[in-house]
Parts: structure tokens; sequence; C-alpha cells
């Protein structure tokens, strides 16, 4: 027989486990979430403000997802049963806000380094949470070699994934997320005109498009640098986190189960 639950006690049993949960939580944790909740409602908020009045209301989905984006740490946390690292839940909280600070505030688009800083964070966050995956997986911190392993491997994945959804996003739906960089010279199989030989074009000056129609100070690189850049990065990051896990001399608490009772 089928049972109808009434919203107001689903809304009652997640405020319990919300109150079992932070019960356990230490105080100085409880005030580095609170601070950390507090400044992103603060931007969140200011950012969606900012967009209405701007009238670019495009970029209202983009506030939407992230204040969604901010509440999975914590939803995790509760559905699973246990707590993040504070390093794990900080990182993953700050991570939630860079495509709306990359898009509302166009530091993508005017900036060189932020989508960089943005992949590297990345790096970072996906190894922490496989360090977390594998911590769950393996019901202690003993083989920290795993974990650590496990950890790179994962922000690896992930990020190769991330490039994936960039590439099928510009060939599916005309989009840009691969970014072009100017470059001076190429080396070709293609322009050599010979099976196995490679040309070498040196100091390009300006290319030009449709018969003159647009004109390029040098050469387009449609996004095999950009993507290579970023993959680098991330790994890079992937590799500061993985051995940030192997080697601290603290006990590994990435996950910790929490028991609370019914």
């Amino acid at each position: 027989m089928k049972r109808n639950v009434h919203p107001a006690s689903l809304l009652k049993t997640l405020r319990q486990k919300l109150e079992r949960h932070y019960a356990i939580v230490s105080a100085g944790e409880k005030r580095l979430r609170l601070w950390v909740g507090v400044m992103q409602a603060a931007f969140i908020a200011a950012t969606f403000l900012k967009v209405l009045m701007t009238r670019d209301y495009s970029n209202i989905k983009i506030c939407l997802m992230t204040l969604f984006a901010v509440q999975i740490p914590a939803a995790v946390e509760i559905l699973l049963h246990c707590k993040m690292h504070p390093a794990l839940y900080v990182t993953g909280s700050v991570y939630a806000l860079g495509p709306m600070l990359g898009d509302c505030y166009r530091l993508f688009y005017r900036t060189v380094w932020f989508d960089k800083a943005l992949h590297t964070l990345g790096g970072v966050l996906f190894a922490l949470i496989g360090a977390f995956i594998m911590q769950m997986l393996l019901g202690s911190d003993k083989n920290r070699k795993a974990i650590a392993l496990f950890a790179f491997c994962f922000s690896i994945a992930v990020s190769a994934l991330w490039e994936i959804a960039e590439f099928a996003g510009d060939s599916l739906f005309d989009m840009d997320e691969q970014n072009d960089t100017i470059v001076y010279s190429i080396h070709s199989h293609l322009l050599a005109g010979e099976t196995g030989a490679t040309v070498h074009i040196e100091g390009i000056q300006e290319t030009s498009l449709n018969g003159g129609e647009k004109t390029l100070r040098g050469y387009l690189d449609i996004g095999l640098i950009d993507t290579m850049r970023d993959i680098i990065v991330e790994t890079l990051g992937a590799l500061g986190a993985a051995n940030a896990v192997f080697f601290s001399k603290e006990r590994l608490s990435m996950c910790t189960p929490l028991e609370y009772g019914a």
C-alpha cells in the first residue's frame, strides 16, 4: 500500500537530520562554515541584483545554478552521513562560485589568468573528492599510497571529461569554450605536400580570411593551446593535492563517518 508523505513531515525530518549533523561538527568548523555560507549568500545576492540592474538576463540561470551548486557539499554530507575535511568543504564552496564570477563579471574574457586559476583549483578540488571517495571505499586512511594515487587519477579523468565536454559544445552547438590563441609560427604535415614531411612556417605576420574579408595579425590556433594549458594546470593542481594527501603527517579525515542514530 502506497504511503502519502506530507511535505511538512519531510521538512521536519530534514531539519532533525541537519540539527543532529551539525551538533557533531566542532565549534571551529561551524564558525568557518557559517562565514563561508554568509559570504556566498551575500555574493550571490549582490551578483543577482547586478544582473537585474544591468538587464543581463542571460546570466540569471548562472546565478540560480550557483545557488544550487553551493549547497552540494552540505547535501553530500547529509546524504552520506559523513563529514568532509574543511579543506574539501571550503574548496568546493569557493569553486562553485567560479562560473558566476567568470560569466557575470566577464573575468573569462577580461583576464588571461582567471580561467587557468579556476582550472588549477578544479584540479585540486577533484583530487580531494577522489581522496574522499577512496577513503569511503577503504573505510580508513591507512593506505595513503592508494588514496593519493586514486585522487590524482580521478582528478585527471574528470579534467579530460571536462575538455571533451568543451569540445562537444564547440562542435555541436557552435560555442567557443576552447579559446582561440594567436600564434606566429606553425608546424604542419598537411601543408608539407608530401607524406611524412613537416613544413615549418615562422614569422607569420598576417592571415587573410575569405579573400581579405577579415585579417588577423598572426595565425589562429582554434583551441589546441588553450586546451593543453588547461590540462597542464589541472594536472599540477591534482599533483599538488595528491602529494598533500600522501605526505600529510596528520590523520587523514577527508571522509569521517558520522553515527548520530535514527
